[in-house]
This record gives structure tokens, sequence and C-alpha cells, in this order.
């Protein structure tokens, strides 16, 4: 038995379980292909997470309780590339457990995704070596479903080594990952899922079939549901007629198809004045997190995350908006939000910690303020995530348009065939702002061709 394999948590995802843990989604919940497991439509994407970085934990935190029940982790942090050495799976590792031992969720009711990169070297050799140093960062005994992550098609002997550890119990199920999936058919690195899929049940017959495809797909990533190879079905109608669920990646922080096309969510940060008053509502945030923050109690734990505008304003794209949905952020969600919150703690706090309080008030307001009169100061300009969001609106229904954009987009990926979609959510407020989509309706199939012209000239219209 492998050094440690003795303090590895135990148990796996359930079909009761992952029911229960979904549910907290209502209707957006869904099943993971053929496994019978229930899963949430968002999945907590571990890379570039840090074990060392108390935001991300919390994140994770807060993803777990909030009903966020897939955690997918990326096997090419694993070997020196990315954050090196596998750090995110041991964020995942620590945190699910402290999760499962706090009662915050049952092993059984998560669910993890675990990549294995064999892009190098697609080898059984080498995949079990990095099969097994995954399982041990993430000190998980077993691992629902290994995410085989390659370049080009399975040889016949990755799939026969994965089904054999899906008979051996280390893993659960299996799925590939391919880019070359949501590639047009005869272009460089194109990979056709059919002949995969057709190829793989030839050779497996009876025993274990992939039970998931990941690919990128996203409002500037829609190859995976428009391409096709002649008259012959997507990679995602592919995954559909096959019962197997799609993941998608790379959704929110996706390139449009063109070298000098912008990014869903630009990455170039916010005016000077604008990024000094951000920083200042940090700098205050910060206070209150190790203070009072920390002492005070809620129904959800300790107060930290009461107060945390800065860190969800500082978020790429989280207020490059139009002005009129910036405005109801403003006054419908922030304003009440720090006006009801502050009322109440001046009303329920004693004397010192009052006091304390009321001065810390003042000046988070002050600099609050500050950042509101900036950000409306800039929202004149025409930014390329303006022009995409009034691109892609006319294509949701009207809830969901009220959504920050990260949250639209995830409602893309999700109309377009997406079962889940792994998104970035290093800190809590990112998280809480994608669950805004757990109050929106489901969004219907799209017609993914036109809403890609629209897309495509929204995004390089000047």
């Amino acid at each position: 038995m492998p050094e440690g394999a003795n303090s590895r948590l135990s148990g796996r995802a359930t079909a009761d379980g992952t029911a229960t843990t979904a549910a907290r989604f209502g209707a957006a919940s869904r099943t993971l292909g053929i496994t019978g497991l229930h899963c949430s439509p968002l999945a907590f994407a571990a890379h570039g997470v840090r074990a060392d970085d108390v935001l991300h934990a919390r994140a994770l935190h807060l993803a777990l309780r909030s009903g966020v029940n897939v955690i997918a982790t990326d096997g090419r942090d694993g070997d020196g590339d990315g954050d090196g050495d596998g750090i995110g799976e041991r964020l995942v590792g620590r945190v699910l457990a402290e999760a499962v031992a706090a009662e915050i969720v049952p092993r059984g009711g998560v669910i993890v995704l675990a990549g294995i990169d064999c892009r190098d070297a697609p080898s059984p050799a080498l995949a079990t070596a990095r099969l097994e140093q995954t399982r041990a960062r993430l000190a998980l005994q077993h691992l629902d479903v290994a995410i085989l992550q390659l370049d080009a098609p399975p040889t016949a002997a990755l799939v026969d080594w994965l089904q054999d550890e899906v008979d051996r119990g280390t893993v659960g199920a299996w799925g590939l990952s391919c880019d070359g999936f949501a590639a047009e058919s005869g272009t460089a690195g194109a990979v056709s899922a059919a002949a995969v899929l057709a190829g793989i049940d030839a050779h497996c017959r009876a025993r274990h079939r992939p039970v998931a495809l990941a690919m990128p797909l996203g409002p500037l990533q829609l190859g995976a549901a428009l391409h096709r190879e002649g008259a012959g079905p997507t990679s995602v109608e592919v995954a559909a007629a096959g019962g197997l669920a799609v993941l998608a990646h790379r959704s929110v922080r996706g390139d449009v198809p063109a070298p000098a096309s912008p990014r869903l969510v630009e990455p170039h940060g916010d005016p000077p004045a604008l990024a000094a008053a951000l920083a200042q509502v940090r700098k205050l945030e910060a206070a209150w997190s190790v203070d009072l923050g920390l002492r005070l109690r809620t129904d959800a734990g300790d107060a930290r995350d009461l107060f945390r505008w800065g860190q969800l304003l500082s978020q790429p794209g989280a207020h490059r908006t139009e002005a009129e949905q910036w405005q109801r952020l403003r006054h419908d969600v922030i304003a009440p939000h720090v006006g009801q919150t502050s009322k109440a703690l001046l009303a329920h706090l004693q004397a010192g910690d009052r006091d304390t309080f009321a001065r810390w008030w003042q000046a988070y307001g002050t600099a609050l303020h500050a950042v509101f009169v900036h950000i409306e100061a800039g929202l004149g300009a025409v930014s390329p995530q303006r022009r995409i969001a009034v691109a892609m609106d006319p294509w949701l229904p009207p809830p969901w348009r009220e959504l920050p954009l990260p949250c639209r987009a995830v409602g893309v990926a999700l109309a377009a065939g997406a079962t889940t979609v792994l998104v970035g959510m290093r800190t809590p407020a990112r998280v809480s702002q994608l669950l805004a989509i757990g109050s929106a309706p489901l969004v219907g199939p799209i017609p993914v061709d036109a809403l890609a012209v629209a897309l495509a000239q929204g995004a390089r219209t000047p």
C-alpha cells in the first residue's frame, strides 16, 4: 500500500448523496452522464489555486456550502507546470476533508474530477504514476472520475488501463479531455469525438465506457457545438447521443478564435485612479476580516465575508458592463446589502466594538463611494465586454441579462450543451458572484450558428 494511504479520505460520490447537494441549485442540477451522479451546473476548477492562499481555501469552503458539488483538478499542475507539484490538488484534499469532518457536505455528495495529463507521453506507465501522485496529493482513497488529458485519440493500451483502474476501484469512472474536440474538422489539432468513441466502443465491448468528454465551450468558444465533420454531428451532439456528460472549460476566460480579438474577461487592469480606490477598499476589508469580522459569529460561521465588495469589484470584468446594469448592481444589490448590514451591526454591537465598527464603517463607506465615482466616470467608453454582452443578451432569458457577464457566459455554455461548467473561483467574492445563476431559470437550447456570428461581430466591432 502506498505511503500515507491509510490517512486518505475514504468514500466516493453516490447518487443519493449528490442528489442532496446538487438540489441546492434546484431545476438547474443535472446528471453526470450515465454515472447516476447528480451535479451542479458549476464546477470549482482548481487550476491556479494554492494551498497557502487563505482566500482560495475560503472560496472552496463557500462553494461546497452553497451547493457546488463538483471539484475539477487539472493534471497539468502536477509535474512542475502551472502551479507546480500539484499545489491545487493539496488544497482540494485538505478543504474537502475539513468540509466532510465539519459535516458541511458528506463525501458521498461531492464529485471529484481529476485530470491525468498524458499529452507529453501517452503511456499506461506514465498514467499510472500520475494517477497515484494525484490520489496522494488529494489524500483520497477513491477518485470519482479520472479525466485523461490528451492531444490525440487514446491508444488501446490507455483504454485498457482506464478500464482496469475502474475494476480495481481506484476510480469510479473515466473520461477524456481534448481541445481538439472543439476544432474545425480538417484543421490542425482537430480530433473527431465520433471517431474516438467508435474506436473505444469497438475495443471496450462490455467493459467500462467513458462517461464524460471535456472540451472548450463557451460564448467565445462555440466550436464544439458548431463544427461538424461533413454532415455528421458536433462533438456536443456526439456526447449527448452516447449519454456522456460534457465538461465545459475555459468558457469564462476564453479567446475569440482570432489572434487580435479581445478576451471575454480582459487581462489588463483598471485605470490608475480606480485601481487605487479599489485597493483602499480591499485594505479596509482586510482589516475587517482579521478583527471584528473574525470575532463576530453568524449562522454560516465568522463574519469575514460580510464586506467583500472591493474583492468582487476587483475581479476582471466585474464592473465593465452597461450603465443601466451597473446602476442596478449599485443601487439594488450593493447599497441595500452594505446599508442593512451596517445598520444591523450598529444596533447589536456593544460599547468598544460598536465604536470600532463605526470608525471603520465611515472609512469603508467613503472609500466605496470613491470606487463608485471612478466606475461611473468610465462607463461612457464602449468596452469589448459591453459589445459582447450586447450581442449575447438577446439569446438569453431576461433574468439572465441581469446577471454579471461571467454568469451569462456560464448560461451560454449550458445552453450550448454543457453538463457542468468548470470555472475558476479563487475568492469568496467570485464564488458569490457566480452563485447568482442558481436564482435564474434554465436556459433552453440556443441557435449556436446565429449566436456565433453575433458574438464574433460584437467582439470585433470597434
